[in-house]
């Protein structure tokens, strides 16, 4: 299994969520393990996105890919309350 180390900002602080890693199972796309990965550490689930927001390049020849997801919890009559929204960037 590789690491697929990722970074966050936007509510993520918010949220309790901090920088990490999740780990890949070879079936699943990166921005979907470290989805995955967010729902377990905050608890919430994806109540939006993934969204793809583009690539940034790094100086020292890296590419970030970035999205955002919101994340929220489901209302008991159906729906969803929106808690926050997170960036990601995944090298």
């Amino acid at each position: 299994m590789a690491r697929i180390n990722y970074s966050l900002w936007g509510d993520a602080k918010k949220l309790g969520l901090r920088d990490g890693y999740a780990l890949s199972d070879g079936f699943s796309s990166d921005i979907d393990r470290v989805v995955n990965s967010l729902e377990w550490r905050s608890g919430l689930e994806k109540c939006g996105g993934p969204q793809n927001q583009g690539v940034a390049f790094g100086v020292n020849g890296s590419v970030y890919h970035h999205y955002s997801v919101t994340l929220g919890e489901l209302c008991p009559g159906g729906g969803w309350t929106p808690k926050g929204q997170v960036w990601i960037a995944i090298e």
